[in-house]
């Protein structure tokens, strides 16, 4: 039983992790999603490791959490970008809360 929780334990973890759609641009992701960065900038400095790498999301539903700089933005972004934008019809509503450097931080609605 114990060797059962172990094998478990380890295996979980890695078949999540082959379970997300690694990509390079938005074109690599379905028409309903975007290709968002796997490394996030963090704080006022961050790491910039050249890397384009990112995952496939779901673009932005009614409640979902957006960066009102992306608000513009009506179709799928073809960079990697750090959060989907809303889909058709809804817009991201700031919060007031800032993210530095990535800035205001809101949600998705009509």
């Amino acid at each position: 039983m114990k060797a059962v929780i172990i094998l478990m334990a380890v295996f979980t973890p890695m078949v999540h992790a082959f379970a997300l759609r690694m990509c390079n641009t938005g074109s690599e992701c379905n028409a309903d999603e975007c290709c968002v960065s796997n490394n996030p900038p963090r704080g006022r400095r961050f790491l910039d490791t050249h890397s384009h790498l990112g995952h496939c999301v779901p673009m932005g539903t009614d409640g979902s959490s957006c960066l009102v700089k992306y608000s513009h933005l009506t179709t799928r972004p073809e960079d990697v970008v750090y959060a989907c934008p809303c889909s058709n019809g809804l817009h991201c509503h700031g919060d007031g809360v800032n993210e530095v450097p990535l800035g205001e931080r809101g949600h998705c609605a009509s």
